[in-house]
């Protein structure tokens, strides 16, 4: 597919089975981009949180990218933190944590 498509193609597996083919650019993290230039947020509100390979550039994105325990070692490695994993809810976790540092 590199051969062929070159740089005009971005290529990433979500889930062990699946292959995703999109046009070189169209990722997670340019969806949040487009997402907060047209919502009103900023990168510095921003917390993501991701596991596949998939999501490298969206935990890349915002000054706080969150990795799961259970993530694949190229979205932890781009991690600011490791929460635990999606079977002991650590998405929730961190999440009740932010709000709670809130209050």
């Amino acid at each position: 597919m590199v051969e062929r498509f070159g740089d005009r193609e971005y290529i990433s597996k979500s889930l062990p089975h699946f292959l995703e083919f999109a046009q070189a650019g169209v990722t997670k993290g340019a969806g949040l981009d487009f997402l907060s230039e047209h919502a009103g947020f900023t990168r510095e509100e921003t917390v993501a949180f991701g596991d596949g390979e998939n999501d490298v550039e969206l935990v890349e994105w915002p000054p706080f990218g969150v990795a799961v325990e259970n993530a694949t070692p190229s979205v932890k490695a781009v991690a600011s933190w490791i929460c635990p994993s999606a079977e002991e809810q650590g998405v929730a976790q961190v999440i009740e944590a932010v709000l709670d540092s809130k209050r």
